[in-house]
């Protein structure tokens, strides 16, 4: 019983698309793991289909390198990728050490560089030069599936002929991705406004004041550079911020509009059914294991 590595690399990469990155990289495990490479894989064909570039960091097999890659060459493989890029680290450790260097490179993050992990560990996140963004991979489904799989071997029944794949939940959006690559700095600055101020009942009309643009000015920018209105987008962001709670805290449905910036559970819970095609109390629930 295992996390299905394809669907991880499948949500983490279309989830950074969904924030429009164009240019992305990825630091895979180090080559003294014998691991397969269908995560490298999958998120290349994933990039390649929507016309993206794709940077792997060189691995080397050297007691000197951290996790498999080397200070000197990791720093010069960040330098030289386009810019701004979204960054997937193998897991957390390889994140940190991607944060930290982009730190001494003078490099932002997310503003440059936006960095995602396939694995979630809430230590390593803490400990980063700027808190991670990383994957649920469901380990609590993956715990309960095998102990379930166990426990009807032990009551007589044929084991799995084919491995037990658990989808993961969702991606859990944290600093280093709380930004989109837009290179207008009007919508740059307003975005950035929205990230930081989701759990805050904001309007569009806040966005207008913080700007010199128009009304219509400003919606004209945001749907050429995000596809979107500002009040779709403000929405998107809050609802981020909703899935995330339901995922990852037990606050109840009120307790959670209240810091999502919805004014009403009502009005949360419509919006969520629209945006995600399930209502919460199923969003929170879980996604159901699946066999492969």
């Amino acid at each position: 019983v295992i996390s299905c590595e394809k669907s991880c690399a499948e949500v983490v990469t279309r989830s950074l698309m969904e924030r429009k990155f164009h240019h992305f990289g990825y630091l895979g495990h180090p080559v003294w793991m014998d691991y397969g490479n269908l995560v490298r894989d999958t998120i290349a064909s994933e990039v390649a289909r929507q016309g993206g570039t794709f940077n792997v960091c060189p691995n080397v097999d050297s007691a000197r390198a951290s996790w498999g890659f080397d200070d000197f060459q990791l720093r010069s493989w960040l330098k030289a990728l386009p810019r701004p890029c979204a960054i997937i680290a193998w897991n957390s450790a390889v994140g940190q050490m991607v944060t930290d260097a982009c730190v001494e490179l003078g490099l932002d993050v997310p503003g440059d560089v936006a960095v995602t992990c396939i694995e979630h560990d809430s230590l390593h996140s803490s400990l980063a030069s700027v808190p991670l963004t990383s994957l649920d991979q469901n380990p609590w489904s993956v715990g309960y599936e095998a102990a379930r799989v166990l426990n009807s071997m032990m009551m007589g029944e044929d084991a799995p002929h084919t491995a037990v794949l658990v989808p993961p939940v969702s991606v859990v959006h944290r600093k280093s991705t709380s930004s989109i690559p837009v290179l207008d700095p009007e919508i740059r600055h307003l975005v950035d406004f929205v990230y930081k101020h989701s759990h805050e009942r904001i309007s569009v009309e806040d966005l207008r004041n913080l700007t010199t643009l128009s009304r219509r000015s400003m919606e004209v920018r945001f749907r050429e550079h995000l596809k979107c209105g500002p009040g779709e987008f403000i929405r998107q962001v809050q609802l981020e911020t909703v899935a995330r709670l339901l995922r990852h805290t037990k606050l109840t449905l009120p307790e959670i509009a209240q810091r999502s910036g919805f004014a009403y559970t009502e009005v949360l819970s419509r919006a969520f059914k629209r945006h995600y095609g399930i209502s919460p109390s199923q969003f929170r629930e879980g996604p159901t294991q699946k066999s492969g």
